[in-house]
């Protein structure tokens, strides 16, 4: 036993995961230590061999359950096999054991962010980290918290000294990048220097070998799309036409959804005959599956947010691997060879920040429709002037606070709504209003609310709000598409990179040009007009539907074949 425990800890000293693991695999066979085990756990869970893992820890924790390190990492096997609530109940074994255990107090953090119990997670990490300031598995977990506040600077900093302090640690690595496309702080050049570094050292997957597909001739284009959230989700949403509409002779599409499904991931997979659940499965086996497919064009649709998979683009999984939507930037990863966006979200310019080939959409990035059960634009009653933005509040950029405010400056009496997850949690609400007042507004001409679960509810609260404010760095998508359906002008900024250019894509579509501006004062000045002129915003209450209907950006038909041209010229 010892020697097999020698033989991988000088595997693991060379780098060399895999060695490390053949060499222990054979002590689940025998009567080895827990410390045996437990490496063999650790190692499989860094090469995403969760079942293995829990295979060791069951048998380490049965000979010593009251080891914080083994709980931690049962915790991180269950969560990475989908499991959470045994994940939870093992994280929480640990840190009563070992109050500041960095793996425990890390998984802990990103369970409660999951569940949008942001004050608690940020507590948690806070306490953590005064008591082991070199916790980086903490300071990585913090990243994500944070930036749902809207402290994306702070989150890149947090990321960048995990990353520091341990270099092989991919969640940090994506939660870095992330946080740069949310950061005002950083030039665009920046952001695009950021992930340039960081995507060209992302780690490839070991023996990771992309299969020949068979002569395309005579059979269609196998289009995979690789997705954590087609479900109830604006992913979901807008990738259901795309599904539904792609001219099935041309391209056959295949789906590997990571995410925990439902009502809508099982109307898409009914659309989709060759549809993936890969929730639970390692990067390696989704990699080996879309070689058996026969991928000959991989759709990301996940880049570097949560659930995304960035070590299989950069094993390139398939012939062509292309980014749509999810992530609107580019990843950095060499093995990543297109983007795709539209004239207005990648203008000229747009060439000197991405590595990759640009695509261009015609008619635009977005195909909206409406949810079921949408509701009837509503009729907003008099009274002063009411703001809204029911965008995330990852969003919420001190940029975009300022200039709100500035907003609500020139129209006297106005007040400004934010609708958005997280406003449930008293910590998130405290720390968005102490941000509000800094900039200088008047508590009460702020409201904070917390979205109501039926997504046609939320649309109906639409009624409420006479102008929708557009945030930068990071445009809405969803939510501009959705207060223009409901009749709400939503008032925007354009910047140089593809994320503060997304809802001047859906404004071109529906021909609001009024409402894009070209500067700070532009914005305020536009927001203002608007807010004077009431009959005006009256009028595209009644017409902004069917201007929307009559739109490009409602055509599925359009939409596809345009997007079954693109993944053709990527195939070459």
């Amino acid at each position: 036993m010892g020697q097999r425990l020698h033989d991988a800890r000088q595997a693991l000293a060379r780098g060399d995961r895999e060695a490390a693991l053949r060499a222990l695999v054979p002590a689940l066979e025998e009567a080895p230590e827990p410390q045996t085990l437990g490496l063999l756990a650790q190692v499989a869970l860094g090469l995403g061999q969760a079942q293995l893992a829990r295979s060791a820890l069951n048998r380490a924790l049965g000979a010593n359950p009251a080891n914080p390190h083994l709980h931690a990492f049962a915790a991180a096997a269950a969560q990475m096999l989908g499991e959470s609530g045994a994940a939870e109940t093992h994280a929480r074994r640990a840190l009563s054991m070992d109050a500041s255990h960095p793996i425990a107090a890390a998984l802990l953090i990103e369970l409660l962010g999951d569940r949008l119990q942001i004050g608690a997670a940020l507590s948690l990490a806070e306490r953590v980290l005064a008591r082991h300031p070199g916790a980086w598995q903490v300071r990585a977990a913090q990243a994500a918290p944070l930036l749902f506040c809207g402290e994306a600077a702070a989150a890149g900093e947090q990321s960048l000294a995990a990353l520091k302090a341990a270099p092989h640690a991919l969640s940090a690595r994506q939660n870095a990048c992330l946080a740069a496309l949310y950061d005002d702080s950083l030039p665009p050049q920046g952001v695009a220097a950021r992930h340039r570094q960081l995507g060209a050292g992302f780690p490839k997957l070991p023996e990771a070998v992309l299969a020949s597909r068979p002569p395309r001739a005579g059979r269609p284009l196998r289009l995979g799309l690789l997705s954590a959230d087609l479900r109830n989700h604006p992913m979901g949403w807008f990738t259901a036409p795309l599904l539904r509409e792609l001219p099935r002779a041309r391209v056959q599409p295949f789906v590997y959804h990571d995410g925990e499904p439902d009502a809508l991931t099982a109307q898409l997979a009914a659309r989709v005959p060759d549809w993936r659940a890969t929730r639970g499965r390692s990067d390696a086996e989704v990699f080996d599956a879309m070689q058996a497919d026969g991928i000959d064009v991989l759709l990301d649709l996940g880049g570097y947010t949560h659930g995304a998979r960035p070590r299989l683009l950069a094993s390139r999984a398939a012939p062509a691997q292309l980014a749509w939507l999810g992530y609107p930037f580019s990843t950095g990863l060499a093995a990543m060879d297109g983007l795709v966006g539209d004239d207005a979200t990648l203008p000229s310019t747009a060439a000197s920040m991405c590595h990759e080939h640009l695509y261009r959409l015609r008619g635009g990035l977005f195909c909206f429709e409406p949810i079921a059960g949408t509701p009837k634009v509503g009729a907003r009653s008099d009274g002063p002037v009411r703001f809204g933005s029911f965008n995330h509040l990852a969003k919420l950029s001190p940029a975009t606070v300022s200039l709100w405010v500035q907003v609500l400056q020139a129209v006297p009496d106005s007040t400004l709504r934010l609708c958005a997850m997280g406003l449930a949690d008293g910590g998130v609400r405290e720390r968005i209003a102490g941000r509000f007042a800094a900039a200088g507004l008047d508590p009460a001409r702020l409201e904070l609310r917390p979205p109501v679960p039926s997504p046609p509810e939320l649309l109906a609260r639409y009624a409420e709000i006479d102008i929708a404010l557009d945030p930068l760095p990071f445009n809405g998508g969803t939510t501009t598409c959705q207060a223009l359906w409901q009749g709400v002008p939503v008032v925007t900024l354009p910047g140089a990179l593809m994320p503060a250019r997304l809802s001047l894509s859906i404004l071109d579509a529906v021909g609001l040009p009024e409402c894009v501006a070209a500067d700070r004062a532009g914005y305020v000045a536009i927001a203002a007009r608007l807010a004077a002129d009431a009959g005006h915003r009256r009028a595209l209450r009644e017409q902004l539907r069917e201007r929307m209907r009559a739109s490009p950006l409602m055509d599925p038909v359009r939409f596809a074949e345009a997007f079954a041209a693109v993944v053709e010229q990527a195939a070459g």
